[in-house]
């Protein structure tokens, strides 16, 4: 009996030996922290290089003179649409045109401009456009300005102007312009002037009278004439040739009309005809035809 209880004691400490090892395993296990799982690295996108444009530039013709119609073309190269272009430096030497709006890609772009003066100019070219920025799978667009390096361009003078003869202006009564005619616009600026409506500084050709401010009827019947028959008009030559003086010509005076109002006068240096206007008797110049004025060597 006591032998059994020995052993009964014996099994009974053993199974608590086993039960408080597995105990402590156990609680040695929930203690043992889980490692967190490793944080990914995140890849590197590949990027759009910065924005930088390329620029070449002809002129034709190559060597302008004044006058000539010069064409300017620049090509750009780069990586972009939707350009504005802006030409600076162009005056005043040239005279043109100087900005461009263009809805496609980069390229050719062309400025027409006249040379009006000798002279260099740096031209320079100054672009706006849009471009793509950031990552190449996910970009983004946004607008960039550049400017081109400076081209020079030199104009030199055109050819010697051959002498010419040019009218002189108010030498044909009511030629208000100086063009050698009298229209029938002048005409009827020239009655407005009689009428009062319109001052003589409009037309200072019409004033035929010793008064220089008051154009009368007479004065509109001579540019009459001269519109029917053409003006006879003096013309300076330029440049200017010399020739021995002549004999000096008797210079006329005034020669009023007579009685009844008929035949001849003498006014403003000329010889004119008589006639009655509005009541009063009124000498009514002729203008004969002058031949060129030539200074004296």
């Amino acid at each position: 009996m006591t032998r059994r209880s020995s052993w009964g004691q014996t099994l009974a400490n053993a199974f608590v030996v086993v039960v408080s090892h597995w105990s402590l395993c156990t609680a040695a296990a929930a203690l043992t922290p889980t490692p967190a799982p490793p944080t990914p690295t995140p890849t590197a996108c590949e990027t759009f290089p910065p924005p930088k444009l390329g620029f070449q530039f002809s002129s034709q013709p190559a060597h302008p003179v004044v006058g000539d119609l010069v064409v300017l073309t620049f090509t750009v190269s780069g990586r972009g649409g939707i350009p504005a272009y802006s030409l600076s430096c162009t005056a005043p030497v040239f005279q043109g045109d100087t900005s461009v709006v263009d809805g496609g890609p980069l390229g050719d772009v062309t400025f027409h401009m006249l040379a009006v003066q000798p002279g260099t100019s740096t031209l320079t070219l100054s672009v706006d456009y849009e471009t793509a920025l950031g990552c190449v799978d996910q970009p983004f667009y946004q607008f960039v300005y550049d400017t081109s390096p400076p081209f020079m361009v030199q104009v030199t003078g055109g050819p010697t102007p051959t002498a010419t003869a040019t009218p002189t202006p108010g030498a044909c009564l009511g030629d208000c312009d100086g063009s050698g005619a009298v229209t029938v616009d002048e005409l009827v600026l020239g009655v407005n002037m009689v009428l009062g409506s319109v001052g003589v500084t409009a037309c200072p050709s019409f004033a035929c009278t010793e008064d220089p401010g008051v154009v009368v009827v007479n004065c509109i019947i001579v540019a009459v004439n001269n519109a029917l028959s053409g003006c006879r008009v003096s013309f300076t030559p330029t440049p200017t040739p010399t020739r021995p003086c002549p004999t000096p010509q008797p210079t006329l005076t005034d020669l009023p009309c007579g009685a009844g109002c008929a035949g001849s006068c003498q006014t403003l240096g000329t010889t004119g005809f008589c006639q009655s206007l509005d009541r009063a008797c009124t000498c009514v110049p002729f203008f004969p035809t002058l031949t060129p004025t030539i200074p004296c060597g």
